[in-house]
């Protein structure tokens, strides 16, 4: 069950099935970390959703057939494959059919083995006033009176614009909101303004807000888990998390509008670096390599990788699986600490200080591996 304790999810996207193996594989060696594992269902035909769901299965402690259902909102043709497979993904108005709506995706995540099952959803602050969240309370209704809501665990799925968690007014209407739906633990996915990136996260109002509301929503007794959060998710599990979501891929790790078709050019070769808890161009490596502080990397992964070199292969799905193992080792740090807020508090001054000592000696990199992020994050949750 995915609210039994603090864990991480682990999101599931175009990489290979052995790629996923050994990433899950990994993780399992990371002491005192719960993970479980999400498909997203319009991404694919049943057959081949149903495969991803069986290695996820196998290698987690639970894992999730995600219906993301903040696809409706746009025309069919761009609702993912699965639309010529997922009845739910063929409706032009769900908001019309409540009832149908929700059971054609209850029963989609239920007919993949799912024992857990999450209500669809549309974004609040997209479209006209709160038309999207009057839609999404009436699905948690008819979800909650469900029959699978008998025999399964119910997640209740909301999507909110980040721009409503950055107006404190806004914010305050959309708890009120909250707090009156049915019982169970909230499915919250955040959306930004801007398109996903490897540089974090870093709207001081929108983490401030997103702190505020699931530390009311816990106070409130419910369970929150932030699916599409990546490391802004994990700043909230000492606030009441439950759980926060990440993937290898950009997409993955921050949910925000499409980024538009194709493009060509080279793929940067982004590294995740512990003591920035952020992401840096693997040529800029050897300008961190030689600061007291800085840690070659144990983890399965970076041993295939060109670490001490500009040259040599640099393979993606590779990185991301160090990236997701570093998640897992900062998702154990906070889940298993005796005062969670403090460990937070202590691990962002460590990556603020090393950064310090960066500029102290010198290191120049690219604007977009600069920790913009971390004032943010030390205000935050201060």
């Amino acid at each position: 069950m995915p609210t039994a304790s603090e864990s991480m999810i682990v999101h599931v996207g175009q990489q290979r099935d052995e790629v996923v193996a050994a990433t899950l594989a990994g993780l399992r060696g990371i002491s005192g970390l719960r993970f479980g594992g999400t498909a997203f269902l319009p991404k694919y035909k049943t057959s081949t959703a149903q495969e991803k769901l069986d290695i996820v299965g196998g290698g987690c402690d639970y894992a999730l057939a995600d219906p993301q259902t903040e696809r409706m909102e746009g025309p069919l043709e761009k609702r993912g494959y699965g639309r010529a497979h997922l009845l739910y993904l063929q409706r032009e108005d769900p908001g019309a059919s409540p009832g149908p709506f929700v059971d054609e995706v209850l029963t989609a995540q239920a007919q993949l083995g799912r024992h857990t099952v999450i209500s669809p959803w549309l974004t609040h602050g997209h479209g006209v006033g709160q038309k999207h969240l009057r839609a999404t309370r009436r699905f948690a209704m008819e979800a909650a009176n469900h029959p699978l809501a008998k025999s399964c665990e119910l997640l209740l799925g909301v999507a909110v614009a980040g721009g409503i968690l950055a107006d404190s007014n806004a914010l305050d209407d959309f708890l009120d909101e909250l707090v009156d739906w049915p019982d169970g633990p909230i499915y919250l996915r955040v959306v930004t303004s801007t398109s996903p990136s490897y540089e974090q996260l870093r709207d001081t109002n929108l983490l401030i807000g997103l702190r505020r509301l699931v530390e009311s929503l816990t106070s409130n007794e419910r369970i929150v888990l932030l699916p599409l959060s990546g490391l802004a998710g994990w700043l909230m599990m000492p606030f009441g998390a439950r759980a926060f979501g990440t993937g290898i891929s950009a997409s993955l790790q921050r949910l925000g509008p499409p980024r538009g078709g194709g493009g060509g050019g080279d793929r940067l070769r982004w590294y995740f670096l512990p003591e920035l808890l952020g992401f840096v161009l693997h040529d800029e490596l050897r300008l961190f390599s030689s600061l007291p502080g800085y840690t070659v990397c144990g983890c399965p992964f970076c041993a295939q990788l060109p670490l001490d070199r500009a040259g040599g292969d640099w393979d993606f799905d590779t990185a991301g699986q160090h990236y997701l193992h570093c998640c897992g080792q900062l998702c154990a740090s906070l889940s298993t600490a005796a005062q969670p807020r403090v460990q937070l508090q202590r691990r962002l001054g460590r990556a603020q200080s090393f950064w310090q000592m960066a500029q102290s000696a010198g290191v120049v990199v690219d604007s977009r591996s600069v920790p913009r992020h971390l004032a943010a994050w030390i205000q935050a949750v201060g």
